[in-house]
């Protein structure tokens, strides 16, 4: 069951003609902005600001709330998006740079009568050691391959075989050409240019680093970063789609570092492969491996 919009009266231009579909960074598709859209606009027209030009920031963050709660299939009603459990998921989703949205969705409950425990709402702080599902990797993948820019593309393409592929860390990512991969037997692996060591390839990874290579054979893989922040720009390139999770350079490195240990890799082998200095460093990422099967099997009956 969908929330029932409120009558129009009272509502200031802007949100009436709010669009998040609109702008080079889309919050959702079309079918979503139709199931959302009610609940979108009840949520702000209990705010005083819902009658000035100040309610574009709530305007944002309902709308990345609604489509949260919309693609979790979680009921689509006030009481529902709005309470402690619910605000925590979402922003414990949420990329560092929007950490401001707490203050909004504080005012937003408030605003519904659905004020926090006393304690307030316990946002939890967002793991970056966690991986991306290999589905999301593929989906970002995707989006960076049909980028028409072909500068983007590249850069894009650059980032997710560094992070996902290699492993690299930020700091790492700087400087890494074509000239710094390379085989030993059929395997592809990268010299990192900040500290020597020499990272295998990811699964799957080494044929797109191959292509990517090709394509780009001289100049920095990820291309010029504007900037000390060498992934601000790819980031934004990024933004909110329909069916593309936020990128995050962090989570890319997890992925190959989660790979890694589940794999089995002797932990000096793998110390030296990642950069990582000590074996503690590594203890946050163990929650991401596969749950382990055992079986017994009883000999001599």
């Amino acid at each position: 069951m969908t929330t029932t919009p409120p009558a129009d009266g009272g509502l200031h231009p802007r949100v009436l003609s709010y669009d998040p579909r609109r702008g080079r960074s889309p919050l959702c598709s079309a079918t979503e902005w139709e199931e959302v859209r009610p609940l979108v606009l009840t949520l702000v027209s209990a705010l005083p600001e819902a009658s000035g030009p100040g309610v574009r920031r709530y305007l944002t963050v309902s709308t990345r709330l609604a489509v949260h709660a919309f693609r979790h299939g979680w009921p689509l009603e006030p009481e529902q998006i709005l309470s402690p459990a619910a605000l925590d998921h979402f922003v414990a989703n949420l990329p560092g740079s929007h950490a401001t949205f707490r203050s909004q969705l504080r005012k937003l409950a408030a605003a519904h009568g659905l004020e926090a425990a006393p304690g307030g709402l316990r946002f939890p702080a967002r793991d970056l050691r966690a991986p991306y599902d290999p589905s999301e990797v593929e989906a970002l993948w995707r989006f960076a391959s049909a980028l028409s820019n072909r500068q983007r593309r590249l850069s894009l393409q650059g980032l997710l075989v560094l992070g996902a592929g290699f492993g690299l860390a930020r700091a790492d990512l700087r400087g890494v050409t074509a000239a710094h991969l390379h085989t030993h037997g059929r395997r592809m692996h990268l010299t990192v240019p900040s500290d020597g060591r020499c990272v295998p390839a990811a699964a799957g990874w080494g044929p797109r680093a191959r292509r990517l290579a090709a394509e780009r054979p001289s100049g920095q893989l990820i291309g010029r970063p504007a900037g000390t922040n060498l992934t601000t720009r790819h980031v934004e390139w990024v933004g909110d789609r329909a069916g593309v999770p936020r990128l995050s350079p962090d989570r890319l490195r997890a992925c190959w570092l989660v790979g890694r240990i589940a794999a089995g890799v002797p932990l000096p082998q793998l110390l030296a492969e990642s950069g990582v200095r000590t074996a503690g460093s590594l203890d946050g990422y163990l929650k991401f491996l596969p749950a382990p099967r055992s079986a017994c099997t009883l000999s001599g009956r």
